[in-house]
């Protein structure tokens, strides 16, 4: 069930990160992705923090940084990443305890994976981590697995399916 679990989530990936168009443009397959637009990095930069915080069992920090990658999306005039980033991380921000912030974090983990998968972001730092016992994705830029849904409880639960 487990290895059943990791190849959909596998598909589920592939399905994301690439679009419609590139399945049969061999050339779109070979070409370099593109590089993390300049309003991206700092809400990566606070998306990191929270994902730390998390895999550590804590929320210090978590409402801060989870407001500041809405504050960057509000003030973004060329609306690089999509609204529901920042929607996510103000729901997150919001979030009173950590099971509320895992919840909140795996929608906004959802959203910044498919926006880097469906822009084609390729800068080799952003592993894409998936854990089958909590059914959700996220990124962080070490190989050694944090896991932030379960924190310290099963820390090392995961698998890198990507990298972007």
């Amino acid at each position: 069930m487990t290895k059943t679990i990791a190849i959909l989530s596998t598909l589920l990936l592939a399905f994301w990160t690439a679009p419609a168009w590139a399945q049969h443009d061999h050339a779109a397959h070979a070409a370099p992705g593109k590089p993390l637009p300049a309003a991206a990095k700092p809400v990566l930069d606070q998306y990191l923090k929270i994902t730390a915080a998390l895999a550590a069992d804590t929320l210090d920090g978590v409402s801060d940084a989870a407001q500041a990658i809405a504050k960057s999306l509000a003030g973004d005039l060329n609306k690089t990443l999509p609204a529901a980033i920042g929607t996510h991380a103000e729901a997150l921000g919001k979030a009173k305890d950590l099971k509320a912030a895992r919840v909140a974090f795996k929608e906004l983990s959802t959203a910044l994976v498919r926006y880097l998968g469906s822009e084609r972001i390729r800068t080799g730092q952003y592993h894409v981590v998936y854990c089958d016992m909590a059914k959700g994705h996220w990124l962080q830029t070490n190989k050694a697995i944090k896991n932030p849904y379960h924190g310290k409880e099963m820390l090392a639960c995961g698998q890198i399916l990507a990298t972007f």
